[in-house]
C-alpha cells in the first residue's frame, strides 16, 4: 500500500521538475532503488519517485490543474 512507503517533501520549483519528469538532486538518508512518496512543502501530492544515488526520479505522477 501506499501508506506503507516513506513520505518525502520537495520544494515547489523541484516540484514543477519532477511532474516534467525530470530527476532532481536529493541527498537522503534512504536506500538506494526505494520508492518513496513526493508531497510538496505544502503537502501537496506529487506521486512516486525512486531514490538512487542521491538523485530522485519520478515514476509515478498525478496529473495536475
Amino acid at each position: 500500500m501506499l501508506i506503507d512507503l516513506k513520505k518525502i517533501r520537495i520544494n515547489l520549483e523541484d516540484a514543477k521538475k519532477v511532474r516534467n519528469g525530470l530527476s532532481i538532486d536529493y541527498n537522503a538518508q534512504l536506500k538506494n532503488k526505494r520508492l518513496v512518496r513526493i508531497y510538496t512543502e505544502t503537502e501537496l501530492f506529487v506521486g512516486l519517485g525512486e531514490i538512487l544515488e542521491n538523485k530522485l526520479f519520478p515514476k509515478r505522477l498525478l496529473a495536475t490543474n
